[in-house]
């Protein structure tokens, strides 16, 4: 075999096998970029997931934030109605009753209103969810304001603890203490004018005087005997008895009764529920209207075996 011919073979040769090897390494090489390009769309896809969560945390967590409530209505003071019809007592405090018209009971119900009447509030939950009349017991708040708190600090409200729900009870007693320094609201002379002007006046009797009655003498008629046949009786003269003039009795003061320990105070008004030791300043905002006194708290039971002492006396 020349040489030429020779070469030519061995070309032919290679180039067989270099065409063999690109039919069979070709689809191989298609599988191995496809797949390559499936790890990557499968890459990102699970990148594109993870995007997707991020971007939907913040809208899961603002399901967390309290609901806004629009209040409708002013009850008094301390009791409010929201949207719904439902009714909403405030916790922590207590206000002048507005249906006995305690003292300051009026203003309260319009603090109460420039603070909530028409606006969105929330509210917070302590421990109980309703009272025996089926309100709702909260704390109530507009934006940062803390509506209980904002009562007790003006003097329009006075801290009082509904056991088990006392979470800002020192807040509360901190505030009313402030107010009563200040002389703010029910602390001040308004307030204490209606108290001294309510109290119960020592009565003077006086006895009407007794009129004794002299009895009138019987006064007989004397005849004097004629001569008969004419008889001409002789009357004689009636005397002239005298009015006996009634010893007067002299007026007699009466002593107002002493009294010993403690004065104990109510409000005669239905919903009342509680009495009050003179040494607890709560009784200071009862109406005058409905306010009673009692000497012994034996005789208060007594009138009112339903109502509760509200704090002790000192």
């Amino acid at each position: 075999m020349t040489k030429p011919l020779l070469y030519k073979c061995v070309i032919l040769a290679v180039l067989g096998i270099l065409s063999l090897w690109s039919f069979v390494s070709l689809p191989s090489g298609e599988k191995s970029i496809k797949t390559i390009a499936g790890d990557i769309d499968s890459s990102l896809t699970a990148n594109q997931g993870e995007a997707v969560i991020s971007e939907e945390s913040p809208v899961s967590s603002s399901n967390h934030e309290a609901t806004l409530y629009l209040v409708t209505k002013v009850i008094d003071g301390d009791t409010i109605e929201i949207e719904g019809g439902k009714q909403v007592r405030y916790i922590g405090i207590d206000t002048p009753e507005a249906k006995s018209k305690d003292c300051l009971s009026l203003e309260a119900t319009e603090k109460n209103k420039q603070f909530v009447l028409g606006k969105k509030i929330r509210l917070e939950k302590d421990i109980s969810e309703a009272d025996s009349f089926g309100r709702l017991l909260r704390y109530a708040y507009v934006g940062n304001n803390f509506v209980n708190l904002e009562l007790v600090n003006g003097g329009f409200a006075r801290s009082y603890r509904y056991p088990p729900d006392i979470k800002y009870q020192a807040d509360f007693d901190n505030a009313q203490k402030s107010a009563k320094n200040k002389e703010l609201g029910m602390w001040g002379s308004v307030c204490n004018k209606i108290v001294s002007s309510s109290a119960m006046p020592t009565v003077s009797v006086t006895p009407s005087p007794v009129i004794s009655n002299t009895p009138v003498p019987i006064i007989s008629t004397t005849v004097a005997p004629t001569a008969i046949p004419t008889l001409a009786p002789t009357h004689t003269p009636v005397p002239t008895v005298s009015q006996a003039t009634p010893t007067p009795i002299p007026t007699i003061e009466a002593s107002p009764l002493p009294i010993t320990g403690h004065i104990y105070y109510l409000s005669t008004y239905h919903t009342s529920k509680y009495y009050y030791c003179d040494t607890d300043n709560g009784w200071k905002i009862l109406s005058k209207k409905y306010l009673k006194s009692y000497n012994s708290e034996d005789q208060l039971l007594a009138d009112y075996p339903t109502r509760t002492l509200h704090t002790p006396c000192k």
